[in-house]
């Protein structure tokens, strides 16, 4: 038998280059290649990454593509095989209305439940004329093992001031922006707010991870991100260890290699939060530039002056309570660490309790080069998590009564109906409180506290099981449906990432829950999770949101970093559609979808749609948090991609060529013992040679009669 080495079209567009491999694969690969518009994708809608044999596993027929008047069963197709080993009948059609008041997609769709297939391969949904792209079936850690790392690395290959050349995917960096080495102060532009510092001062605000598509750095959402990160491991450690991530050895991280990689780079971002506490224990806000960064590297963008702007209330409890968390998280792992974060929390904690009304300071140009971020209204739940995150840690009391004290503290104490007409707020930076009901909620159960205040906790994040009440078919409490299972009640900037940290605080619900009550049926757990699946492309528009992961995946997101090293990185997740992209400037959303567009339709895939197609480092952390939450999960590291032999053979009667299964042809084209993509490579430069036209028998792979493009796709889909 032939040994075939697992590859993947992003080793061969990184190989032959991006226009010479569409020859190869076709265009829907490479940053700098057209992806596919919606309309083309598949009438059948699947997870195109796959399912976990265990898992719920549903399709969706679309009416943007498909005739469902036409189509009232399915099958599951084996790809290897040609046997359909599943079959069903559709569900009645569902129409997309999605909730009260908003336009979504405008489709019908009908759902093909074949949860019974558990036996792994790759398959293929079919409805009379229409299929799904293929999928796997498998074991947690063979279908999303190798996502969860990807989605997980994407901080390491983000990381702000950090030297990287990684072999994976061959981004090679030099270390970015040192001048946070020495950070300016700027003139406040509201009251003066700087205690410590002057304005021209300079301050050392290295680390951290580049926040999206921009250079900036941005306390806010640092926060939560690396809070979100601690909590998949604390939740599922056995899904984590060292080396998940592959941090590349050019980067300088003492933590590399001595814990689980998903607390190295937690690590990462905590010394960030922690270089930008003041002494007095407020956070400033974010570290940017007075004007936008161009369209370069890194280490390329040096004439820009870095500044340390502003200082606010919403942004120190959101450190805080990243701080409390890792105070926790990293007990028994880097005890040092541990008892400097919980210092810290601690620090900022007493600073929000000298100041209890809302802190929103700016300074001079804050915002010429920089997103806003803005949080001058309320800062009440993210207060509510930097002190349920502490008493959760710590056991203190002082920090009950803290929320006992919020002036708002009504908002999150009262009952909750259930079904819940909406979902409460995603874990996001305008408002934290849903990490804070699952801080407090948590506390309650390990302490054996049932007081009101917990129970309001843990019977607020039960809202969340009633997401599923609008693409659950067994449901019936609502007359709107969210047919493709978005977790979303609108499309708004970012909003895709919603319905996943939806999904994950369902996942809490479960947990903390009072009642264990979870809806009118058993399986409201499965549905729960449904939006994990609208993110990897079981969509309206047909697209995976996640980079790179899916036949139809994102391929040029809207990234300074990978528009200019035209480098890819697996595993972003995108903002997704957007349901206003009228007038907003620089913006290509308007002119390429059309004002006219449904809502759930309107995305993009171009660099130049950072209304739709931008990432975020708040927006894969709720992802990240999604697939650990599979059971049975298990990261997979990457591997690096083979570099291709230099040699050519003498074709044809170079002696190293071989033919390991003895069919006549040579698939081992270099001679190295095994068939893997350096013999692609090899058969593509020599496709025109006249030794190799003349000794067609040898590599006339797909048995033509001749010798081209087609043979050498033939040989990279044996491998």
């Amino acid at each position: 038998m032939v040994d075939m080495q697992p590859q993947n079209r992003r080793t061969v567009l990184k190989s032959v280059g991006g226009l010479t491999a569409a020859g190869v694969l076709g265009t829907s690969a490479g940053t700098a290649l057209a992806a596919p518009s919606w309309d083309e994708s598949k009438a059948i809608r699947v997870n195109q990454v796959g399912y976990a044999t265990d898992m719920q596993k549903v399709a969706i027929v679309s009416s943007g593509q498909a005739d469902l008047a036409s189509v009232s069963s399915f099958e599951v197709v084996d790809v290897e095989t040609g046997d359909a080993v599943e079959s069903g009948t559709l569900s009645d059609a569902v129409e997309d209305t999605f909730y009260e008041g908003v336009e979504s997609s405008g489709h019908s769709v009908k759902y093909a439940d074949f949860t019974g297939l558990t036996t792994s391969g790759t398959y293929k949904v079919v409805a009379g004329s229409y299929e799904s792209h293929e999928f796997e079936v498998g074991s947690a850690k063979e279908v999303y093992g190798r996502v969860l790392s990807d989605v997980g690395r994407v901080y390491t290959l983000k990381r702000a001031n950090a030297d990287i050349t990684d072999p994976v995917t061959g981004l090679d960096i030099g270390p970015g922006h040192m001048q946070d080495q020495e950070a300016v102060i700027p003139e406040p532009a509201t009251s003066d707010f700087l205690v410590d510092d002057s304005p021209g001062d300079t301050i050392d605000v290295t680390g951290g991870w580049y926040d999206a598509g921009d250079y900036g750095k941005y306390v806010i959402t640092t926060g939560i991100t690396a809070a979100q990160l601690m909590l998949a491991y604390e939740r599922n450690p056995d899904a984590f260890g060292v080396g998940d991530f592959a941090i590349p050895d050019s980067i300088d991280d003492p933590h590399a290699g001595d814990m689980p990689d998903v607390l190295a780079e937690a690590a990462w971002g905590l010394r960030f939060l922690a270089k930008m506490q003041r002494s007095d224990g407020a956070l400033y806000f974010k570290v940017a530039a007075d004007d936008w960064s161009p369209e370069v590297p890194p280490e390329e963008d040096t004439d820009l002056t870095r500044k340390v702007y502003g200082l606010s209330s919403a942004g120190t409890a959101q450190g805080v309570g990243a701080f409390a968390v890792a105070a926790r998280v990293f007990e028994g792992v880097d005890d040092q660490l541990a008892s400097d974060m919980l210092d810290a929390a601690k620090a900022g904690a007493e600073w929000l309790q000298n100041n209890p009304d809302v802190v929103w300071e700016k300074s001079v140009n804050q915002d010429g080069g920089s997103g806003g971020y803005t949080r001058n209204e309320t800062d009440t739940g993210d207060r509510y998590w930097a002190y349920a995150e502490l008493l959760r840690t710590t056991g203190d009391s002082t920090y009950a009564d803290a929320i006992g004290n919020l002036p708002d503290y009504e908002t999150y104490n009262g009952s909750v109906s259930l079904p819940a007409e909406t979902a409460t707020q995603p874990v996001d930076w305008p408002d934290a409180v849903s990490l804070g009901q699952y801080a407090y909620g948590m506390y309650g159960i390990e302490n054996n506290v049932s007081d009101s205040a917990v129970t309001a906790a843990r019977t607020a994040l039960q809202k969340q099981f009633w997401i599923q009440q609008r693409y659950n078919p067994n449901n019936t409490q609502v007359d709107y449906n969210d047919a493709y299972t978005t977790g979303l009640y609108d499309y708004y900037w970012g909003c895709v990432k919603s319905g996943v940290s939806r999904a994950v605080q369902g996942r809490w619900g479960f947990d903390t829950s009072t009642v264990n009550y979870v809806g009118p049926d058993a399986d409201g757990a499965e549905w729960i999770m449904s939006p994990l699946h609208h993110a990897l492309g079981r969509s309206a528009t047909g697209y995976s949101y996640v980079t790179d992961w899916g036949s139809t995946s994102t391929q040029a997101p809207h990234d300074r970093m990978i528009q200019s090293t035209e480098t890819l990185i697996p595993g972003m997740l995108v903002g997704g559609p957007h349901n206003n992209v009228a007038g907003i400037e620089g913006d290509c959303t308007e002119e390429e979808a059309g004002l006219d567009t449904p809502n759930a339709l309107s995305y993009v895939d171009q660099h130049c749609s950072f209304a739709t197609n931008e990432w975020a480092i708040n927006y894969s952390a709720p992802l990240f948090g999604a697939l650990a939450e599979v059971d049975g999960i298990t990261a997979v590291p990457p591997e690096a991609d083979p570099e291709p032999t230099p040699d050519e053979p003498d074709w044809p009667t170079n002696p190293a060529a071989t033919d390991p299964d003895g069919d006549g042809k040579y698939e081992d084209v270099n001679g190295n013992g095994k068939v893997d993509f350096p013999d692609v490579n090899t058969l593509f430069q020599n496709t025109d040679t006249a030794s190799q036209q003349g000794n067609l028998e040898f590599y006339d792979f797909n048995g033509d009669g001749g010798v081209d493009l087609d043979d050498v796709l033939a040989l990279f889909e044996l491998i």
